[in-house]
């Protein structure tokens, strides 16, 4: 953290709850530089047209599913997910402690393991 200026240390600590070394490196590497080169013209106009045909909310999706959440997420409350749990019959709610928006990077062997798991239960059901 020394290293870092006040700016790194505001984006990073605003995104992320375990602030050390290796989540930096990742962090840095994987999400700012990801932000750093896109468009964000082509996002916006992406956003103002971004909708559903149909009623999401009313569907039921029942292929295997895994939903994980940072319990320290400023981005995406990780309550808010539960609203549609009895949609995905067939879903894997996992919430980690110590995660924020960037739980891939901040619990690493935790989600690898659950996305690993999962993709074990899609092989299974035929994809």
């Amino acid at each position: 953290m020394d290293t870092l200026t006040e700016e790194q240390i505001s984006d990073f600590s605003a995104n992320q709850v375990v602030l050390n070394e290796y989540n930096w490196k990742r962090y840095s590497e994987e999400i700012v530089a990801g932000c750093e080169i896109a468009d964000y013209d082509f996002l916006n106009e992406l956003q103002k047209n971004y909708g559903f045909s149909t009623n999401v909310d009313e569907l039921v999706f029942d292929k295997p599913t895994v939903f994980t959440l940072g319990r320290q997420d400023a981005v995406v409350r990780y309550k808010d997910a539960f609203r549609i749990l009895d949609i995905y019959p067939r879903a894997t709610f996992a919430v980690l402690d110590r995660a924020g928006h960037n739980l891939q990077i901040e619990q690493a062997l935790l989600f690898d393991s659950l996305i690993c798991e999962w993709l074990d239960r899609v092989t299974e059901f035929g994809f």
